[in-house]
């Protein structure tokens, strides 16, 4: 059982986080970019994580990071995010 202090404890946390992601990406080399999100990504528990940037005609999704594939904006999750939030 997860007490509610327990959970403010571990939001505080993670907002800290989030805040020093962002504090640092305002000074950081895009490149060193993907390096900067799987560590924060990591100290919230996750494997990674994955910046995609949309081309200049919205159809695909390309990966700030070279090491995964681009993906569809009509037909993929990440797609779906992009065209609905």
């Amino acid at each position: 059982m997860v007490d509610r202090c327990d959970r403010a404890v571990t939001t505080g946390a993670d907002e800290e986080t989030l805040e020093r992601l962002l504090a640092e990406a305002n000074a950081i080399v895009p490149y060193r970019l993907p390096g900067l999100v799987n560590r924060c990504a990591r100290a919230l528990g996750l494997d990674s994580a994955t910046i995609y940037l949309v081309d200049l005609q919205q159809h695909l999704l390309i990966p700030l990071d070279d090491q995964t594939d681009p993906l569809q904006v009509d037909s993929s999750e990440g797609g779906w995010a992009y065209r609905t939030l």
